[in-house]
């Protein structure tokens, strides 16, 4: 065990850290703030121990619906009382496109529960950076554990909450 800086804890990190409250907002039942203390490294799972503590969802529709967002005017119809789910799918394609910013960001194609979700935002941060994907422009997986998001306030544009991949793990 020891103690790490703020901002060092890496994805699957097992850790001890202060807890100030609770702060949800909307879908984001989960949110709690933090205290600003040092955390302490307890440990490092593989994503196969945490598949045994939290098996992959299991929903009709991926936060409600088969598409890459929810309306603002189907949240409430909807009830989502959380933004993070953890979720197995097939035939995953990343591809790279140039925003209209000019930045190259990662979308993905995958099919889940039968349906195939298309040009879904991918923020792993390991997709964001690695140039060796972006030069080979597409990379695919047949099977994926994903970790999906979805903000607590839609954008401000058009009113739809757009669905992201916080994180992928392959699958056998």
């Amino acid at each position: 065990m020891f103690v790490n800086a703020p901002g060092s804890c890496e994805v699957l990190d097992v850790g001890r850290i202060g807890i100030a409250r609770k702060i949800p907002k909307n879908n984001h039942t989960e949110d709690l703030m933090i205290k600003y203390t040092p955390w302490l490294k307890m440990g490092r799972m593989k994503i196969d121990e945490v598949l045994k503590i939290h098996e992959p969802e299991n929903h009709e529709f991926i936060f409600g619906t088969p598409h890459d967002y929810v309306h603002a005017s189907e949240m409430q119809k909807l009830k989502l009382n959380y933004s993070l789910i953890l979720i197995k799918v097939e035939d995953l394609k990343i591809h790279f496109l140039e925003n209209f910013h000019g930045d190259i960001r990662g979308r993905a194609d995958f099919i889940y529960n039968g349906v195939e979700y298309k040009n879904i935002r991918v923020t792993d941060p390991y997709y964001e950076i690695n140039e060796n994907l972006i030069k080979n422009y597409c990379f695919m997986m047949k099977n994926a554990y994903l970790v999906m998001s979805m903000p607590a306030s839609p954008f401000w544009k058009n009113g739809k909450y757009y669905k992201l991949i916080a994180k992928i793990f392959p699958a056998k």
